[in-house]
């Protein structure tokens, strides 16, 4: 193994493998290395391609998923799988949130914990030289994490990427100055609204989940507004002379300065 391998041991020791719960928990495990890709690059999409290394399909099953870094950039694969096995040791035995973990990468454990409750299943990770069990104890913390946000009335605004259709239709909105991406739930009559805003600024307005430190976790979307492009704003040359003579014959600076003065 290297320090950018992660193997998955899934299913019970001796007969048959279950197919659902063995492709659902390779899902999921991507799902939190792709989370935390994004987050320890600072890059939206995340750096890494993650390929199959290793396959067995002998009970229980063991696959290793491999992290390929893109050529001649920097690779993040060994923080990533480091900060992943570390997490899931951290929900097991802690019970307490890693800092890197997103709400994404929390509700992804979250499911791989309630995954090894069939029949005689196990869900162990290896990676770096340690090992991490996931059991019903990670989603148990995962749900008692949740329950410690609440939901307010509240407004995003950023750019709208990766819209998702499978499951829970929702698209994230990222903010333009922290970068982070927050998942918007939205009905069904607005998947034309979302097309037309992908890739564009928007403004969305619902009911947001927010945590004890302020941060937004999500939202259910109620309104969504497209800003026009750029060029459809006016320019400074387009409002110039809208006013005339508002400054009253004085230089601008002199004006301000002035109405600072009289407040």
């Amino acid at each position: 193994m290297t320090g950018s391998d992660v193997t998955l041991i899934v299913g019970p020791d001796e007969g048959e493998i279950p197919a659902r719960p063995f492709l659902d928990t390779i899902e999921h495990c991507l799902s939190i290395l792709r989370e935390l890709d994004s987050t320890i690059s600072l890059k939206r999409r995340g750096t890494l391609r993650w390929i199959i290394g290793e396959l067995s399909l002998r009970s229980p099953a063991t696959v290793t998923l491999r992290a390929i870094p893109p050529a001649e950039e920097r690779d993040f694969g060994p923080e990533v799988v480091r900060a992943y096995i570390e997490g899931l040791h951290q929900l097991e035995t802690e019970g307490t949130a890693p800092p890197v973990f997103t709400a994404d990468a929390l509700v992804a454990a979250g499911q791989l914990g309630h995954i090894q409750s069939f029949p005689g299943g196990q869900i162990k990770i290896q990676a770096l030289d340690r090992e991490a069990t996931v059991t019903e104890r990670v989603s148990a913390t995962v749900s008692e994490l949740e329950a410690r946000t609440y939901t307010t009335k509240g407004s995003i605004e950023g750019t709208l990427e990766m819209v998702t259709l499978h499951g829970q239709r929702y698209f994230r909105v990222y903010d333009a100055v922290s970068g982070v991406g927050i998942p918007c739930y939205f009905p069904p009559e607005e998947l034309e609204n979302v097309r037309a805003g992908l890739g564009r600024r928007v403004s969305v307005t619902g009911r947001v989940r927010v945590n004890r430190q302020g941060d937004k976790l999500s939202l259910q979307v109620e309104r969504f507004r497209i800003f026009p492009p750029e060029e459809e704003l006016p320019k400074p040359s387009d409002v110039r002379g809208l006013v005339p003579d508002m400054t009253e014959g004085h230089l601008s600076e002199d004006y301000i300065r002035d109405l600072w003065n009289e407040e």
